[in-house]
């Protein structure tokens, strides 16, 4: 009798542990992300399933340790691949993307092909080539952010610690960073680019100007933020300011500033300033302070 108590006792212990363990991930990522994220147990059950597949390869301990990473990688895929997408919407998309892949993965279609792409991924037929680019780094359009209108630190991009930006709002419309020295050898090209990660976002606000200024000279004027690639000049056409979207993300993206190397001085930094009008709007232009 006391046998079977102890082992209904443990055998409790042990579900209410894995239930205590799902719950603190389902809240984690609730309070860190605002997702509601319907497929978290699925996710914990492909990690089963991976372990299961592992087993005979690499054998217990091995699968141990190589399946949670292989789950967080499909993970990873799939925050940046689609949940990215709907960080900046009401958090009803993101529950009802999550509970769409639940879905998926709880039928027997959803079972068969990630079945499927693990046979696959064991054959011979298997060879994956090319190469992967990434769209973030080390760039060296930021070193040091001297002052900022605001900041965040919400759904921040891979090795980004902070979002400092400028806005179309009275008291909060200027931000200036320094780039990285400049190189002694500039002048030997025409041009010299400086390239950081940053964005502009708030596009439901209304329209706001920002200037940008470097060296405390005016460079150029943006009349206008956008969510897809743009590009913009001076009046002559010899400084551009390039933005190329992050696919993954409507606000997030790389700028590119290019200006002649004459207006540069080599080893020194450039300090950059971004001025947004007193438009009384939300909308900002932002530089990621980076690892």
């Amino acid at each position: 009798m006391l046998q079977l108590v102890l082992f209904n006792v443990t055998n409790g212990l042990i579900i209410g542990a894995f239930y205590v363990l799902m719950a603190l991930g389902l809240s984690l990522i609730l309070n860190l992300s605002n997702v509601i994220n319907f497929a978290h147990g699925n996710f914990l059950a492909l990690g089963g399933y991976v372990a299961f597949v592992l087993t005979p390869f690499i054998g217990f301990w091995g699968a141990l340790v190589v399946s949670p990473l292989v789950t967080a990688v499909i993970g990873f895929a799939i925050e940046r691949l689609m949940i990215r997408r709907v960080y900046s919407r009401d958090p009803v998309y993101s529950l009802l993307l999550t509970f769409g892949l639940d879905l998926l993965s709880g039928t027997p279609e959803g079972t068969c092909l990630l079945d499927g792409m693990i046979h696959y991924a064991q054959s011979d037929a298997f060879k994956p080539k090319g190469v992967v680019s990434l769209s973030f780094g080390t760039q060296n359009g930021w070193q040091e952010t001297i002052r900022a209108g605001d900041t965040g630190r919400d759904h921040l991009p891979p090795g980004a610690i902070q979002l400092d930006v400028a806005r179309a709002l009275k008291g909060k419309n200027s931000m200036e960073w320094d780039t990285r020295p400049v190189p002694q050898d500039v002048r030997t090209k025409p041009e010299y680019a400086v390239v950081w990660q940053g964005g502009m976002g708030y596009f439901a606000e209304p329209q706001g100007v920002f200037t940008l200024y470097v060296d405390g000279e005016k460079a150029l004027e943006l009349p206008f933020i956008s969510d897809q690639d743009a590009v913009w000049f001076n009046a002559d056409k010899t400084i551009s300011l390039r933005y190329a979207r992050d696919p993954a993300s409507a606000e997030y993206g790389t700028l590119t500033l290019t200006l002649p190397s004459s207006k540069v001085t080599p080893g020194k930094p450039l300090r950059l300033k971004v001025i947004g009008s007193d438009s009384n709007s939300r909308r900002w232009f932002g530089v990621f302070q980076m690892r």
